[in-house]
Parts: C-alpha cells; structure tokens; sequence
C-alpha cells in the first residue's frame, strides 16, 4: 500500500482502530505501552491492534475467538520478526509502519485542511449558537423559577374542615 492509500484507510476507519494503529504504527509506542494507555491487558490490546489491522487490510469477515486471539500474538510476533508468508493484517501494519513519515505528513496535511475549510467554520459556529441557546434557555428558567412566589408554608394545627348549615 502507497501512503496515500494507508492515509486515506486510515482517515476512513473507525477513530478507535485508527488510534490503535496510530499510536503503535506511527508513534511507535510498544505494545505494553499501549495496553496501559488504553486501560487493558496486553493480551486484549494486542487482539484490539490484531482486529484494527485486519480493518486496515480490508478483512471485514469475523473470526471466532479461539481463532482471533493465537492470530493476534502472531501479528505481534511477525511485526518483531518479519516472515516468508506474512498475515495480510502483518502486511498492512508494517506497511504502516515502514510509510510512518510520510503518513504522519500526509494526516497532519489533511488535518489542516479540514481545520480551514468552511465547513468546520459553519459547524464551529453552530456550536458556538446551540451552547448559547443553552444558557440563555437555561438563564430564563433559572430566573422565572427565582421570580415565583414561594409557596404557601402548611400550618401545623390545621383548622377543622367548617360544617355546612
């Protein structure tokens, strides 16, 4: 894959899967490193990298779970020590790993692009209107609920119910 290509996956991937592979491909942290950022263990971590890879080789099949995990430690170990037959996850992650500046580049790029577009300013905008409403909404009922009479305290020794007639 091109770094175009590994860009333009990546910037169309779920935001989870991409910053498991950002964090690993990219930044190159290690995968202790990355379990502890995401609060897991590092066998979890590496059966969530082993699935964002298999997203970033366009493997959308699912895979039963006494499959994903042994498939997941060797993805780890194919990554460390590269093979004649590699998985096509392991193909797309060094891939990633091996285009990391030029894909880093390329994200930061189209970051910016987006940043300026008018299409972030209208939605910053329209961000900015709705959080508006909300206070002035919120001031207004703040302020009738502190305008209204208080209510009548009860008494203790209530007046017997008066007889007709």
């Amino acid at each position: 894959m091109t770094p175009v290509e590994l860009q333009r996956a990546l910037a169309q991937m779920p935001s989870r899967s991409a910053l498991v592979l950002t964090f690993h491909c990219l930044e190159g942290r290690s995968p202790g490193e990355c379990a502890a950022l995401y609060g897991i263990g590092l066998p979890e971590w590496e059966v969530l990298f082993f699935e964002a890879a298999r997203a970033l080789a366009n493997q959308t099949e699912p895979l039963a779970d006494a499959i994903r995990r042994p498939l997941a430690t060797r993805l780890q170990a194919e990554l460390a020590q590269p093979v004649a037959e590699p998985l096509p996850a392991s193909a797309a992650a060094a891939a990633l790993i091996l285009h990391r500046e030029e894909v880093h580049r390329l994200r930061v790029e189209a970051e910016r692009a987006a940043a300026s577009s008018p299409a972030r300013a209208r939605e910053a905008w329209l961000r900015r209107l709705a959080v508006a409403a909300i206070i002035a909404i919120s001031l207004f009922v703040w302020l009738r609920e502190r305008n209204k009479p208080p209510a009548p305290t009860p008494s203790h020794f209530p007046l017997p119910p008066r007889g007709v007639g």
